[in-house]
């Protein structure tokens, strides 16, 4: 952050997990600033599945290789860039092996219809760091050489009608078996198209999705739930379900990530 962003802030949280560091700091009551170092002891990929809030990611210049994997191909993230992520964006993330430090901008609120509805990632170009949702906004409106890197191998009306639906129902107790019954198909017909086109199967995508918004609950929105509830809320019928995929999707265990009501961890 600029050192104009550093007035008033207030740290919420140092988050200790096997391989990487978190820093949360409030920025304001809408707004926070979330700075990862993440230590990986191979190349890899991994997906990301966001939930009901967006992101502004910032990838500084730096030894360690990033891409998004799209079409078949590769689309290399050589920083300074600056990468915009809607809610509900699948993003599948070619890593190499070492340190990968990256900063980013979270919120729930709305955010205008002027800005794109699909994950992009653009170069930041030494620009001063925004200091507000109206300049992250601003930024996002003036970007030029925007990349498309969301996840999608393929046109598929099967694969877009399903992950719309479960986008609005994955904290439900809903089966997936059901879905594929309510929008006409049969399961394994939505599976192998959800696949081909985003690279998971629904059940990996829903409980990707399930985790990230318990995230949501444990630090964005700062609510004072126990863990129990934040698991049933998700959509987890029970809290050992819920602690194992949270361990492994966050290679964490979801106390580390809670903040007490007064905005300490």
């Amino acid at each position: 952050m600029s050192e104009g962003a550093e007035e008033g802030r207030r740290r919420l949280a140092r988050i200790q997990a096997d391989n990487y560091v978190n820093d949360l700091v409030r920025l304001d009551s809408g707004l926070l600033y979330f700075k990862r170092n993440h230590w990986r002891d191979a190349d890899t990929v991994e997906t990301d599945v966001f939930s009901d809030f967006w992101n502004l990611i910032f990838l500084p210049r730096q030894a360690s290789t990033l891409a998004a994997t799209r079409k078949g191909g590769s689309v290399p993230l050589v920083g300074p860039m600056a990468v915009w992520i809607p809610p509900f964006s699948v993003i599948q993330w070619r890593l190499s092996r070492g340190c990968l430090t990256w900063g980013a901008y979270l919120a729930e609120t709305p955010f205008p219809p002027d800005v794109p509805r699909l994950p992009i990632a653009f170069p930041w170009d030494g620009r001063a760091m925004p200091k507000s949702e109206a300049e992250i906004f601003s930024a996002i409106r003036e970007a030029r050489g925007a990349l498309a890197i969301g996840k999608e191998e393929k046109v598929s009306a099967v694969a877009a009608r399903a992950k719309n639906e479960i986008d609005r129902t994955f904290s439900s107790s809903m089966s997936l078996a059901e879905i594929a019954h309510r929008l006409g198909f049969p399961r394994a017909v939505m599976t192998r198209e959800f696949k081909a086109c985003f690279g998971i199967t629904p059940v990996a995508y829903r409980n990707k999705m399930r985790i990230f918004d318990s995230f949501r609950l444990l630090i964005v929105s700062g609510k004072a739930s126990n863990i129990s509830e934040i698991a049933h809320d998700v959509g987890f019928d029970d809290l050992s379900s819920f602690n194992k995929t949270f361990r492994k999707e966050l290679n964490a265990v979801p106390t580390t990530f809670r903040l007490k009501t007064d905005g300490r961890p």
